[in-house]
């Protein structure tokens, strides 16, 4: 199966990244003309020996493009069962689907301490399906240095070409992409090697059904969540996080606003927004 992404940012992160098999690109000579860039695109396709064609699909005509596009093979991204616990605080595994990958049961990542954290931090997305979203969430996480992503298998937004616009190619170079088939069970089971779980309940509603405090109060509630290992949890953009997921968190976290008490159309922040809060 073969994809295009379009877009001067992501087709620039797909060649250097080059975890996907790559097999052309097309270059408006108009725009190339007009673009800086375009010389970066061709020293790119020559390290990787990838053609150029001096034009642009007709399947892109009514799509921004900026004037490049790039044939390829879709991202492949591995199925996580979960996370094991910490060894001296610097190093963890990252446990894969041993009936599909029985090759690649156990992947090794060495955290390395931030000025900001002293743990690492994954997202875990519950049936995110907007994929302007999903770009979004990839482009704040690779911004803010989140370790990992999870996302459902099922009922979510793929890996797609508009995906990886919308996350400003941030999708491409983000190596610990991972989807589950049971979010409940990898949250289970990481909690059980010693990972804590922040739902996110985003609206004030949430409070009366869950525990939930403030997010701006989690430090001075929780003096642990500086230290431990942590997973935070987000939802679909239409119903928030599944029951089944919600009771696998260990406290979940409310993003408290000062919106107009009069409108009943604004309870909650779109979830990319949210996740870039949090």
């Amino acid at each position: 199966m073969k994809e295009l992404l379009h877009g001067d940012a992501c087709v620039r992160a797909a060649l250097a990244a080059a975890r996907r098999p790559l097999f052309r690109v097309y270059l408006d000579p108009r725009a190339a003309a007009a673009r800086s860039s375009a010389a970066a695109i061709r020293v790119a396709c020559e390290a990787v020996k990838v053609p150029i064609v001096p034009s642009i699909p007709n399947s892109l005509k009514l799509v921004p493009h900026n004037g490049v596009a790039l044939e390829c093979g879709p991202l492949r991204v591995h199925a996580i069962s979960d996370l094991s616990g910490l060894f001296d605080m610097t190093e963890y595994k990252v446990c894969l689907s041993a009936k599909e990958f029985v090759s690649f049961l156990r992947v090794g990542l060495t955290f390395t301490p931030s000025n900001n954290r002293s743990f690492p931090l994954w997202l875990a997305l519950d049936k995110i399906v907007d994929p302007q979203n999903l770009g979004a969430i990839i482009r704040s996480c690779a911004f803010f240095g989140v370790d990992g992503i999870v996302t459902t298998a099922t009922d979510s937004s793929p890996f797609s070409p508009a995906v990886s616009k919308a996350s400003a190619g941030a999708m491409e170079s983000y190596e610990t992409l991972f989807i589950t088939k049971n979010l409940p069970s990898f949250l289970e089971l990481s909690r059980n090697n010693g990972w804590t779980v922040y739902g996110t309940d985003l609206s004030e509603d949430a409070k009366k059904e869950r525990k939930a405090i403030s997010c701006w109060d989690l430090r001075k509630s929780s003096p642990a969540s500086r230290a431990s290992p942590t997973i935070l949890v987000v939802g679909n953009e239409g119903d928030g996080i599944r029951k089944a997921v919600s009771k696998q968190c260990d406290t979940h976290l409310v993003i408290p606003g000062t919106r107009d008490k009069t409108s009943p159309f604004l309870d909650s922040l779109n979830v990319s927004v949210a996740t870039g809060i949090l």
